[in-house]
């Protein structure tokens, strides 16, 4: 396959045979990449917020994504297709992150209190079940590495997905992310908050910082974002502050939603999804009821991102 790539692009192939370099099925991608870049440097110019993110990440993603629609232009769709939506992904999570800072300045007042009575409304204790969850380390550990699992399975699952002709389901997918970024962006504003390990005073599960996120750092960002002083966004600065709802519980059940079609990979990653959601209360230190609210908008984004494209499913294994 390498060496039929590279021979088309260095001789290149018949003008008939030459694909439509854009996915009709991107558009909504773009579309959400183009309106919150311009709405994140309206905002940044015009309020005390800098921007200090390095312009090589984005200038290395956006090459990624022209190189993605050459490949796309020489008949390589699956391998255009895994690199166009881990590059959008990645941009998207990025964005997010930046969108969720300038959110954060709006600074009202924090409802852990409120979270809390609703937790208790549930028969949940925090303290209680966390006290509980950490006497076996071996099992913390387990936890942790579920947790992060995030980081890395969205780029296997475009690559499953492609490789296995499954397009349609892999932007699908990705259009549920968006959706529920959207939501739980929307939401955060009028529920900021410590977060469990902070409002109780609990250290984070790991004692390495690096592999969870410093919570000095979360508090730092939090706090400066909301202090009303100005604030400088950059890579450092680039940590989750959403505590309800929960986007860690959104992507767990997202994730499971888009390995769902390949039957290989099915079990193992409803599996893996639904400790990674549990993990969320006790690695992530969120409330029970951000866990439910970030179910509630993953279930949410995937029925207005199927309702369109009806009842027909891709191909199984």
């Amino acid at each position: 396959m390498y060496t039929t790539v590279r021979y088309k692009l260095k001789h290149g192939i018949a003008k008939d045979a030459m694909q439509n370099p854009f996915e009709r099925a991107t558009a909504f991608s773009y579309t959400f990449v183009a309106a919150t870049s311009l709405i994140a440097v309206t905002v940044i110019s015009a309020s005390r917020f800098d921007f200090g993110v390095p312009i090589g990440a984005f200038a290395g993603l956006a090459t990624f994504i022209a190189c993605a629609i050459l490949l796309r232009r020489y008949d390589h769709d699956r391998i255009a297709g895994t690199i166009e939506a881990s590059s959008l992904f990645a941009l998207i999570s990025i964005l997010g992150m930046i969108v969720s800072i300038l959110l954060a300045g709006t600074a009202m007042p924090y409802t852990d209190e409120l979270l809390i009575a609703a937790d208790t409304l549930l028969g949940f204790n925090w303290p209680a079940a966390n006290a509980y969850f950490r006497q076996d380390y071996r099992i913390v550990r387990t936890a942790a590495e579920i947790y992060l699992s995030l980081n890395w399975q969205p780029f296997l699952l475009f690559t499953a997905l492609f490789a296995t002709r499954r397009s349609e389901q892999a932007w699908r997918f990705l259009n549920a992310w968006i959706v529920a970024l959207v939501m739980t962006l929307a939401l955060f504003p009028f529920y900021p908050a410590l977060a469990a390990f902070d409002y109780y005073g609990v250290a984070p599960v790991l004692s390495d910082p690096s592999r969870l996120g410093d919570r000095s750092a979360y508090m730092s960002v939090l706090g400066g974002a909301r202090s009303g002083a100005a604030f400088l966004i950059n890579d450092s600065s680039m940590v989750g502050l959403i505590t309800f709802p929960s986007f860690h519980a959104a992507a767990g059940i997202l994730l499971a939603y888009g390995f769902w079609p390949i039957v290989l990979l099915r079990y193992p990653f409803m599996l893996l999804n639904a400790a990674m959601v549990v993990s969320a209360i006790f690695v992530g230190g969120h409330y029970l009821i951000d866990i439910i609210g970030g179910l509630m908008v993953a279930a949410a984004a995937i029925k207005l991102t199927t309702t369109r494209v009806g009842s027909r499913s891709p191909p199984t294994f």
